[in-house]
């Protein structure tokens, strides 16, 4: 999955994009396991996947190559965002959100293997 965030602010009654800020994205595998992460039903401790950042470009845009997440019990599919907006400053703004999906899409690709190894969520 191609994924692009773009960054931007209000200046002067207009949008205009924020260079330079840091985008973290983290999301689960298809089969819903997060990196790192030592829980009940598997431990994926010292493994480092589906976790990484980029900085915004010129155009405020942040690109990445991932795949579509897989769902857990009690959670709809989303992907984790975080964004910097002076990662090397000593103040600068954070904001942290997730970024979900239409079901109608959600349900097309967990039709498909390996997603659907993991039932119907």
């Amino acid at each position: 999955m191609n994924l692009a965030v773009v960054i931007s602010r209000m200046n002067a009654g207009a949008c205009q994009p924020v260079v330079g800020a840091q985008v973290d994205v983290w999301h689960c595998d298809a089969l819903g396991r997060y990196s790192d992460v030592d829980d009940p039903s598997f431990s994926t401790l010292g493994q480092k996947f589906l976790r990484g950042y980029q900085l915004t470009d010129a155009r405020g845009e942040a690109k990445f190559l991932t795949i579509y997440p897989g769902w857990y019990p009690g959670r709809t599919v989303h992907i984790h965002i975080k964004v910097r907006t002076a990662p090397e400053a000593t103040r600068g703004y954070v904001f942290t959100s997730q970024m979900y999906f239409p079901d109608r899409l959600t349900d097309d690709v967990q039709a498909q293997p390996p997603y659907a190894g993991k039932g119907q969520r």
